[in-house]
């Protein structure tokens, strides 16, 4: 079995979002997308990308969730797949960018 790649990780977090933020897509700025900075996911949603991965860890019910904050993180696309090549985060960026305007372009928001 090959080890998860970003984009499959990015699509089990759009499903945690979806379930704890439904609509949360809409709400993030293709335009300053960066999986590097505050302007990831979590920190467009919550002003800053700490406390957003702090405020989805909580509402994940795996009640180590909290212990394993780092994998917990990789595993839900908020964080990059490191041997997935050079610059992990513009993949992990790219990812996220696909996993949204998909979902835009489904609902003719884009």
């Amino acid at each position: 079995m090959s080890p998860p790649t970003n984009c499959a990780n990015v699509a089990h977090g759009a499903a945690l979002l979806d379930r704890y933020q439904p609509g949360w897509y809409r709400q993030i700025d293709l335009a300053r997308l960066d999986a590097r900075t505050d302007d990831d996911v979590p920190g467009q949603l919550h002003d800053d990308s700490h406390q957003g991965l702090t405020e989805l860890l909580q509402a994940d019910p795996d009640p180590q969730a909290q212990e394993r904050r780092y994998t917990w993180a990789i595993e839900h696309g908020f964080e990059p797949v490191w041997n997935s090549g050079p610059d992990p985060y513009a993949k992990l960026t790219a990812c996220w960018y696909a996993e949204i305007v998909g979902r835009l372009d489904v609902e003719g928001g884009r």
